[in-house]
Formats: structure tokens, sequence, C-alpha cells
């Protein structure tokens, strides 16, 4: 294993470190909302990636696919969404 590989890993490890300790201090100690944390994360993730020679380009290209994967669990969640809003308004459920 090279320096530059071993530098990356523990570059990611610190970041995801950050990042899930940010969340755990945020919902259970601060009461804030988990786009700060997760922000953060990104944040560092997205500066090591620079640091190892990524563009700007290839980093934002990444995103937007990762986010186009995301939607048919997004588009799933909202239509349940929807079904429990229609069964409480009709009295289905309380």
């Amino acid at each position: 294993m090279n320096v530059i590989s071993k530098r990356l890993e523990i570059g990611s490890l610190i970041a995801v470190v950050v990042t899930i300790t940010g969340l755990i201090l945020s919902v259970l100690l601060w009461n804030l909302p988990l786009l700060f944390p997760m922000s953060i994360g990104v944040t560092l993730l997205s500066l090591l990636a620079l640091r190892e020679g990524y563009s700007i380009k290839q980093i934002v290209r990444w995103f937007f696919n990762g986010a186009r994967q995301t939607f048919p669990v997004v588009y799933f969640l909202t239509l349940i969404g929807v079904l429990i809003a229609l069964w409480m308004l009709i009295g289905t459920i309380q």
C-alpha cells in the first residue's frame, strides 16, 4: 500500500467519523437539522477528493449521479406519505 492510498484512507475515515459524530451530536444534544453535519461531511469528502486531484466538475457529477439514484426511493416514500395522509383524512387511521 503506497503513501497516497494510505493518506486517502485516513482522510476518508476522518471525514466519516466527523460526519457520524456530528449526526449523533446534532440529534441528541443540539436538536439541529441533519443538514448541518451532512453538509460538513460532504464538504470534507469534497476537499479530500480535490486534494487527491479530482476536478470540481467530476465531484459535482458524482453528487448528481448519487442524487439521481435516490429518486425511486424518494418517489416511493412520497407515495407512502400521501397514502397515510389520505387515510388520516378519511378517518381510517386516527
